[in-house]
Formats: C-alpha cells, structure tokens, sequence
C-alpha cells in the first residue's frame, strides 16, 4: 500500500478536522530518519491531533510517537482513554483503516487508587 494511499485513508478515519496535516513526505526524509514512511505518516498524524485536541477539548495526550497509539491521561492513575489508529479494522477483522477510543483499566494499579 502506498503512502498516499495509507494518508488518504487515515485522513478519512480521521475525518474532516486534520485532513489538511495527513499528507505524504518524501521518500528521502523516511531514509534519513530512519523511520518507515508509515510510521513517519502515524508521527504526524499523533502531532495534528494532539493539536487539535489542544485546541478544541479539555483532553489532553501524550508527547506524540511514531506508533499506532497514543494516550490520554483522565485524572487518576490505573485509568486512561487510548486513541488508536490502524490499517486493520478490528470490526471486520479485514485490512480496513479505522480511528478508535479505547477506555483502559489497569486492574493492580486502579484498586490501589481507589
């Protein structure tokens, strides 16, 4: 799949709000930083959104990392919304791109909180 392909799909997944800042790089700037373009493509993508979220929600993110996650600390420890975006759409089970909100609770250190 090529990276144009793989932008237009997470700017899809990602809807109207950061269509403008998923666009594909050079081919030489994946080289030099030694980072596949995908994973350039998600860095960018984290960057935007963090962002946004800056700008138009009280939720905030973590420092954005060329991975398929990032994660949004909600007040307490053992507790936290992950947002994710992949080429696989766990729904289908198919090689679909889809964005999803994940609620996470880390059982040993969420009893401890509370």
């Amino acid at each position: 799949m090529s990276e144009a392909t793989i932008a237009a799909a997470l700017s899809a997944a990602a809807g109207a709000g950061l269509s403008n800042v998923v666009k594909p790089k050079m081919r030489t700037e994946a080289a030099l930083n030694g980072q596949s373009e995908y994973k350039q493509l998600q860095h960018r993508f984290w960057i935007a959104f963090k962002e946004f979220l800056e700008k138009n929600s009280q939720i905030r993110s973590q420092t954005p990392f060329p991975q398929h996650w990032t994660s949004h600390a909600i007040g307490f420890s053992g507790a936290w919304l992950s947002s994710v975006i992949s080429m696989w759409d766990m729904e289908t089970g198919k090689n679909n791109p889809e964005m999803r909100v994940e609620f996470v609770l880390d059982g040993d250190r969420l009893s401890a909180t509370l």
